[in-house]
């Protein structure tokens, strides 16, 4: 029983690493105003006037704003500027000091009060990416739904959905979990 699970184990961990190995890292998600930030070469923010900011390190949305820092993925994330865009009017600010970067930042009060959702990469965590794998990795996908269907009859039939008991209490949170990606995925802005 053992080599069979070891087996297993290790089916799913190779395919696994085959298919992180395929380039499907790629993403593009629209911005809350219908912008949209893509990494297929350089993470690049595309404005809907056609303008475009490349080298995005991290940014958070706040006020109809993003607002981040410019890095270079080759040299480990180094700083090379930092930016403000709003949204709404489609334009770009950007900044060579920090300092210049908080002065307009604090001014414009769009430092949140009390989250700052950085991003680096999707916020989506939710979306056609997860089917993708789950395609391409097709044992990874069976061992979830049994996984799945394993708690929702325990919880069913032998539990009666009391939310006390143990099978119910963790589909309960396998389900608040699920809900949690999908509403931050929906709502990526800074508070």
């Amino acid at each position: 029983m053992r080599g069979r699970i070891c087996v297993l184990a290790f089916y799913l961990f190779l395919s696994n690493t085959v298919f992180a190995g395929i380039g499907v890292t790629d993403w593009a998600a629209k911005t809350p105003w219908g912008n949209e930030i893509n990494n297929f070469s350089n993470t690049t923010l595309y404005l809907r006037n056609g303008v475009e900011l490349t080298g995005l390190a991290e940014w958070y949305f706040y006020k109809n704003h993003i607002v981040g820092r410019l890095g270079n993925k080759n040299h480990y994330g180094d700083t090379t500027g930092y930016f403000v865009v709003n949204e709404i009017t489609n334009s770009i600010d950007t900044f060579q000091t920090k300092r210049d970067w908080e002065v307009l930042v604090t001014q414009t009060k769009l430092k949140p009060r009390y989250w700052t959702r950085w991003h680096n990469k999707s916020w989506k965590v939710l979306n056609g990416r997860v089917l993708f794998a789950l395609y391409y990795s097709f044992p990874t996908f069976i061992f979830v739904l049994v996984l799945l269907i394993f708690f929702i009859r325990k919880a069913w039939v032998k539990e009666k959905f009391q939310w006390k008991k143990p099978f119910t209490a963790m589909l309960l949170i396998m389900l608040i979990g699920l809900l949690s990606m999908l509403l931050l995925g929906s709502f990526p802005q800074s508070f």
